[in-house]
């Protein structure tokens, strides 16, 4: 009886623990900001970035005459699917 309520228990949770946990999820969302092209355009290729600062609503991405802000969309996940969220970003030049 102990075995089949911990195999109950350990099924019943496995998506769960297959969450990200926040400091990996969001060094995933900051590395796909740094290869994100369309982040890259909006900058320029002369633009050094200073600071990248977690908001509300996604990232304030400093650079050494601009800043950007990048508001994250987490996306639905699809039935049956574990792992890390999936996101997108939108970009607004700020200032």
């Amino acid at each position: 009886m102990k075995r089949v309520f911990l195999l109950l228990t350990l099924i019943c949770s496995l998506p769960l623990m297959a969450v990200l946990p926040p400091l990996a999820q969001s060094l995933r969302e900051i590395k796909a900001l740094a290869q994100d092209p369309e982040l890259y355009s909006l900058l320029g290729s002369a633009e050094m970035i200073e600071n990248i600062t977690k908001t509300s609503t996604g990232y304030l991405i400093t650079g050494s005459s601009k800043q950007v802000a990048a508001t994250i969309s987490y996306l639905p996940a699809t039935k049956g699917r574990v792992g890390p969220a999936s996101f997108e970003f939108t970009y607004e030049l700020v200032g």
